[in-house]
């Protein structure tokens, strides 16, 4: 899932030149960061993108940030979809697989946060 933030913190990004995503989701359309003009242009034309004061805490979504959603697999008794598993029951092997994983997602949280 990519990370969503309100306008007025892609405000704050562009004016503090920190961390500027490069390409965003706004009102069903995508926005690319044009770096020379400062500003954010439709994907496929040169209609650029303004903010009216009364949007300020609409969301954008952040389309090439995902490391952030890392979520943790489900417990075994939740995975019943068919076209994962074939509603067939977890082997030994994929139950530890399915362990080591979450524990390496816990891990990276853990990283992320320091």
């Amino acid at each position: 899932m990519n990370k969503k933030i309100k306008i007025i913190e892609l405000i704050d990004k562009i004016y503090h030149k920190n961390n500027i995503p490069k390409r965003i989701k706004y009102k069903y359309k995508i926005w690319l960061y044009d770096n020379v003009e400062e500003r954010y242009c439709l994907e496929s034309s040169f209609v650029t993108l303004s903010f009216e004061t009364d949007r300020l805490t609409d969301e954008v979504e952040i389309l090439e940030d995902n490391t952030e959603e890392i979520e943790e697999l489900k417990p075994f008794d939740e995975i019943r979809d068919v076209s994962v598993w074939d509603n067939r029951i977890l082997s030994t092997n994929q139950r530890a697989i399915a362990v080591k994983i979450n524990e390496i997602i816990r891990y990276i949280k853990r990283k992320e946060k320091e």
